[in-house]
């Protein structure tokens, strides 16, 4: 395909903006396939582009007007003071029996509460996770250290963890913040989860960015995810979790997205962690393929 349309499309799905993008040219010749040499600038009406490796640069008139993606408000609601602890018995033994250690758990900022939990009709002990954004802590989950049910203080709104990403690093997208937390528990620290559940179907049409507002914490990672190495798609195996995932990688773009197919007969990370342990985790990240 030629470099002009390749750009053009990454382009448009982007809006404008500085991106580092896999160059197209000596992108696929070369050992780091993966590298982000091409810088893209793409204004209205134009794209500018550079390859700091192959050296190939040049300017791509645009046929279709660029859209233009409104700034948002990272944050709206923030949470009502919630008094938290250390991490209680319970919650490190709930956290114990799902596989999680608690120096993974106070890595990432988990703490214990007292809260009201409507499935146990009472206030409970109840384990936190934050919700942050760019290092301020808006919301939370509260998860139930004794059974099943759980709820939020304020409204979670961006990707779980999205703070702790580094440069480099393999993002890996769950869509449970257990799931994510396996894989933090065996080193995989630029684990992250969506805040909130799985579509049942997909969305039809073209994606306007300015009216995705179940998908906005995407958007709002944009900037993080041009700085991965990697982004690893791993969402539960049911149905709505498939859908999740097409979801996520239509609004990432799937040329750079990979993807992680679970064991048959696991629902999603956690339990491949609790069968597994480390070596089941460490075969998920390996075997992940680019999206087809």
């Amino acid at each position: 395909m030629h470099i002009d349309v390749i750009l053009r499309s990454e382009a448009l799905r982007k809006g404008k903006g500085q991106y580092k993008i896999v160059c197209p040219s000596c992108g696929p010749e070369r050992k780091k396939k993966n590298d982000r040499t091409l810088s893209l600038n793409v204004e209205q009406g134009k794209v500018l582009y550079h390859c700091w490796h192959c050296h190939q640069r040049g300017i791509v008139p645009m046929e279709d007007a660029m859209p233009i993606i409104r700034e948002r408000e990272s944050v709206k609601v923030v949470a009502k003071k919630l008094k938290t602890d250390d991490l209680s018995a319970e919650g490190v033994a709930f956290l114990k029996s799902r596989g999680i250690s608690r120096d993974a758990a106070e890595m990432v900022g988990l703490r214990s509460a007292r809260s009201f939990i409507r499935a146990a009709e009472s206030d409970v002990d109840v384990v936190v996770f934050p919700y942050k954004n760019k290092g301020v802590q808006y919301a939370e989950k509260l998860r139930w250290s004794g059974g099943k049910g759980f709820s939020c203080n304020g409204a979670p709104g961006t990707l779980w963890n999205i703070d702790n990403v580094q440069t480099n690093d393999d993002m890996i997208i769950c869509e449970g913040e257990m799931d994510a937390l396996s894989f933090i528990e065996c080193g995989y620290e630029s684990a992250v989860s969506i805040p909130n559940g799985a579509p049942l179907k997909l969305v039809d049409g073209k994606i306007d960015p300015n009216d995705d507002d179940k998908f906005k914490y995407v958007w709002e990672a944009k900037d993080k995810m041009e700085f991965v190495g990697r982004v690893i798609i791993c969402t539960d195996s049911d149905g709505p979790g498939q859908v999740a995932a097409e979801e996520l990688a239509r609004r990432i773009g799937k040329d750079v997205c990979w993807r992680i197919t679970l064991p048959n007969g696991f629902k999603d990370a956690n339990e491949v962690l609790m069968s597994k342990g480390q070596a089941g985790i460490d075969a998920l990240v390996t075997s992940a393929e680019p999206w087809p």
